[in-house]
């Protein structure tokens, strides 16, 4: 058996254009019925995907890439 552990950490890190608050989507989508599995990227569901900036409320698309 292994002396410890090691943990698997991701984000989906975006910007909002208007204020530059950074964020991760990541809870957003756990949250959401967005069916996106992890480090997927351009596909219907991970290409003009809305949010908003949990800062200033700024809605705006982003692409997922990875």
């Amino acid at each position: 058996m292994a002396d410890t552990t090691a943990e698997w950490s991701l984000s989906l890190d975006t910007q909002c254009p208007q204020c530059k608050h950074a964020f991760d989507l990541r809870h957003e989508l756990v949250d959401s019925a967005a069916n996106v599995q992890a480090c997927e990227t351009d596909t219907v569901a991970t290409r003009d995907y809305e949010t908003a900036c949990p800062e200033c409320g700024h809605e705006f698309t982003v692409d997922f890439i990875y």
